[in-house]
């Protein structure tokens, strides 16, 4: 049995948000559904959907502090993360855990749009970053 339910999204971290909107909603007709504040992460976030239904987020930093902003700095805009959504985090990280794939410190925790998310450090994963987001129960 896969651990993995589905590709929940795709994350692209950015500069201007504003302006890589006009881009992505009005130049490539995506659907804006929201923009969201984590602001425990310092994070603003556009929630896209394209006409296939692809979930995309374009993330900026709102507070310098913010892991999005030092990435810009060290890599650039551009791909930041794949995420995937499943049912139980803590056995997704429990089961790779014991197959020697490691996480990054402080997950999982609380992510945007009622989700519990952990992150799988990029070197244990070919330098990619991956998200492992699960819906949060009504009562969390």
């Amino acid at each position: 049995m896969s651990l993995v339910k589905r590709l929940a999204h795709i994350g692209l971290a950015v500069r201007n948000l504003d302006a890589t909107l006009e881009i992505w909603r009005d130049k490539l007709g995506f659907t804006l559904e929201e923009i969201e504040e984590l602001k425990s992460e310092g994070l603003r976030i556009a929630h896209l959907r394209t006409p296939d239904g692809v979930a995309i987020e374009l993330i900026t930093a709102s507070s310098p502090e913010s892991a999005v902003n030092k990435f810009i700095a060290k890599k650039g805009e551009g791909l930041h993360h794949l995420c995937f959504e499943v049912d139980d985090i803590q056995r997704v990280e429990n089961e790779l855990a014991s197959q020697g794939i490691s996480f990054l410190p402080g997950y999982p925790r609380p992510g945007s749009r009622q989700t519990i998310i952990a992150f799988v450090h990029p070197r244990s994963l070919g330098g990619v970053l991956i998200e492992f987001a699960q819906k949060r129960k009504k009562r969390e």
